[in-house]
């Protein structure tokens, strides 16, 4: 019987300790992402904390202007898609309005139905998050969209 104990107590611990590597999925930690960033001409900052579990990451980089770009997916939540580029940025079209964020971070904002965007500029590089939910999938509140652009480091 004491055989037993050993083995049954292994398992019992490798199964709490797979819960807790689980708990860590909103965090950004993705190679490929860290070896695209790298590779850029240019420093950025990465979004290191999300309010969900990241479910598929991917990422590219658009040959045509250096711009790195970083998609993440949620079954719950939709997806969140991370755009950053140097150089001047002309944007046109759909009007946004000026906030500060939790952390004191200045932004401009647009928040419809089903997606929100957030722009912002640190020292010559562009930065843009949105967030789009599909039927049947629920909207970031704002403070939780919010929170994306206040954990870039």
């Amino acid at each position: 019987m004491k055989k037993w104990i050993v083995p049954l107590l292994l398992i019992v611990v490798a199964g709490c300790s797979s819960e807790t590597k689980a708990s860590d999925a909103s965090t950004l930690n993705d190679s490929k992402v860290d070896q695209l960033a790298a590779s850029l001409e240019y420093d950025v900052q990465l979004p290191t904390k999300f309010p969900f579990d990241l479910e598929r990451v991917d990422a590219d980089i658009d040959s045509n202007n250096q711009q790195l770009n970083i998609h993440i997916s949620n079954k719950k939540h939709g997806v969140v898609d991370v755009f950053i580029v140097e150089g001047p940025v002309t944007y046109e079209g759909a009007s946004f309005e000026d906030v500060v964020t939790a952390k004191g971070n200045n932004i401009s904002l647009r928040t419809k139905e089903t997606n929100q965007t957030a722009r912002w500029e640190s020292k010559g590089i562009h930065y843009q998050v949105s967030s789009l939910s599909f039927e049947g999938q629920t909207q970031l509140s704002q403070d939780q969209f919010l929170s994306i652009v206040d954990h870039f480091e």
